[in-house]
Order: structure tokens, then C-alpha cells, then sequence
């Protein structure tokens, strides 16, 4: 799931047969283009390495392994 950051509405949800990431999914989709070009975005934590692509997008913070959160 994609929220804009700024007004909580979804932008995108989107659905494959199979196992598929998160991330995956929404690179192959046509909606991936416009929606980082026109919003500052906030994923779930399926789309870690966003940031790679877009730079004002946010994404929570995975728990090392074998750590506690802090």
C-alpha cells in the first residue's frame, strides 16, 4: 500500500498470483512513474530500498535480526 504523505489518501494497492514483493509489484506497475513524480510518499515496510528511487518517500525502519527494538 502507498499513502501520500501529505493527505493520507491510498494512491496505490495492487495484487499478483503468486509470491511476489511488495516492491517488485509496484516497480513493474505504470501507476510507479506517476505517483513518485507527483507525491512525497509513505509505503509499509514491504517497499524497503524506495528510497533508492525516490528520495522524499518514507518507509519504517526494519528490526535488525536477532535484536530488540529500541
Amino acid at each position: 500500500m502507498i499513502i501520500a504523505a501529505d493527505t493520507q489518501i491510498i494512491l496505490a494497492v495492487d495484487h499478483a498470483k503468486g509470491a511476489v514483493h511488495d516492491f517488485s509489484l509496484f516497480k513493474w506497475t505504470l501507476k510507479a512513474q506517476s505517483i513518485l513524480a507527483t507525491h512525497q510518499v509513505l509505503a509499509d515496510s514491504g517497499y524497503q530500498g524506495l528510497a533508492h528511487h525516490h528520495k522524499s518517500s518514507m518507509t519504517p525502519k526494519k528490526k535488525p535480526r536477532k535484536k530488540v527494538r529500541s
